[in-house]
């Protein structure tokens, strides 16, 4: 963060104070083990931790001021007293924006988004100094955060938006106003809280919505949801679409991967319209891409990254260097070969029925010997949750030799594959714990794939870190 005055966030926040004086604030947080000299902290009250009983820690790691909701008797630091600091974080995060003003590319969509976050970044970032979304900061609280980290070096921003209930994307884009929106696709994650596809098609299109005047919006044309949009002339913005399946702005052909000793390689071409949505230098033109990465989805992802760039007049050539820079990170479909010849597949950050359906076609087009998939649970399905992971048993019996499934809803899993296949190739286990003893005496072959896929709150790294590395101790 750009150096900032007390006296200027007081009055950005409505706030009040019995402080008089002024002095210099360079960043914000809300976690006090982040705490670094400078910050103001913002004591958020959450279900388990109340932030205002951390003044006096933070104050003795450097914090120079805090936001509280309440008052706070004999605070060694100075306050800011408002009815709510996330809303106080949030009128901040957007006057800092609006000050900073970096040419901002936004990416929301119920699955893919992260990489798409990162493939952008990757992309833009042959342009100029980019700053992006790290970790899980795609919050209403981790984004204002991650706009207050901007400084001037920052000529671009790739933010990332997530959503678990309704408002929350619209509650984001009250701090961001993008240049360029990316909505990956409208899945089944988050349908306990949204009850169905429709109600997430609205909740994402709004950052569709935000997009500032004469900016775009990029559009997965392969997607029943998101297609409507081209046609929905509400969303006054450019459009430009990208997709396989149906004739997009952007497009891809050839696609081709490649398990070879130096590692997982997805190449295609990239087929770009003769449109005068593109500049003169990238409309109608065809270039081959190589990504040190896995799967279909991720040439979606890809896409995505290609066609913000072009509306950024990014040229196509630095677009697909940008692309082969891109790492998927250890959670997000992330090959291992051990030691010993085993592939390990770890997909282990996320999970909904897309998701694992993109990681099991995945996992068969790369796999020479047997394929053994381990299935977590699907976590906030709701109602739909039961039917979900039958569904998703029978899709892994069409595509794996074994099958392990954990959880709650391991049963339904399990079950639906013994529709296809003998159960003596299933085995349910209730715990991370009981999965690695049954695969401590499974015969496991250097020709064999495993992929380990599961919701974030199942853990199941904790199963990747047995195959790639407690098994050879």
């Amino acid at each position: 963060m750009e150096s900032i005055k007390f006296s200027d966030i007081l009055r950005i926040t409505n706030g009040k104070s019995d402080y008089v004086g002024d002095f210099a604030v360079t960043g914000v947080e809300t976690d006090s083990r982040r705490i670094k000299p400078g910050d103001i902290f913002v004591a958020i009250v959450g279900a388990r931790v109340d932030g205002h009983s951390f003044i006096a820690d933070v104050a003795q790691k450097g914090a120079v001021a805090a936001f509280v909701s309440r008052p706070v008797e004999d605070s060694p630091i100075p306050t800011i007293l408002v009815e709510s600091t996330e809303e106080a974080l949030i009128v901040l995060a957007k006057e800092y924006f609006s000050i900073m003003s970096p040419f901002t590319v936004a990416v929301t969509g119920s699955c893919g988004k992260t990489s798409t976050k990162d493939m952008l970044f990757e992309v833009f970032s042959q342009k100029g100094n980019t700053l992006k979304t790290n970790g899980n900061y795609n919050s209403t609280v981790g984004l204002p955060l991650t706009v207050c980290r901007l400084s001037s070096h920052n000529k671009q921003a790739v933010l990332e938006m997530g959503t678990g209930h309704k408002g929350e994307i619209a509650t984001m884009c009250r701090v961001v106003q993008p240049d360029i929106a990316v909505i990956t696709n409208i899945g089944t994650s988050h349908m306990e809280f949204f009850e169905s596809q429709e109600n997430i098609y609205k909740e994402k299109t709004d950052l569709f919505r935000a997009v500032k005047p004469g900016g775009t919006l990029i559009v997965n044309i392969d997607d029943e949801y998101l297609a409507r949009v081209m046609e929905d002339d509400s969303f006054d913005a450019n459009k430009i679409s990208y997709g396989i399946e149906n004739d997009a702005d952007v497009a891809a052909a050839n696609i081709e991967m490649f398990n070879r000793p130096e590692g997982i390689f997805t190449e295609f071409d990239i087929c770009v319209k003769n449109t005068d949505k593109f500049n003169l230098a990238n409309k109608g033109l065809r270039i081959h891409a190589v990504m040190n990465s896995l799967g279909v989805h991720n040439v979606y992802n890809a896409l995505a990254a290609t066609a913000a760039g072009l509306a950024a007049d990014i040229p196509l050539t630095k677009i697909v260097a940008g692309l082969k820079c891109f790492v998927a990170d250890d959670m997000r479909l992330n090959v291992t070969r051990c030691k010993d010849g085993l592939t390990v597949i770890s997909d282990v950050y996320n999970s909904n029925p897309q998701a694992v359906a993109a990681a099991l076609k995945a996992m068969s087009q790369v796999a020479k010997g047997r394929k053994i998939v381990i299935l977590g649970d699907m976590l906030e399905l709701g109602a739909a949750a039961k039917q979900a992971h039958s569904e998703i048993g029978k899709l892994a019996a069409q595509h794996a030799s074994f099958i392990i499934t954990r959880g709650k809803m391991a049963i339904y899993t399990a079950g639906g594959a013994a529709e296809l296949i003998s159960y003596k190739n299933i085995q349910t286990v209730s715990s991370n714990k009981e999965a690695i003893e049954f695969l401590q005496g499974f015969d496991l072959s250097p020709e064999d794939t495993v992929l380990v896929k599961g919701s974030r709150g199942m853990m199941m790294e904790e199963i990747v870190d047995y195959l790639i590395n407690k098994r050879f101790e």
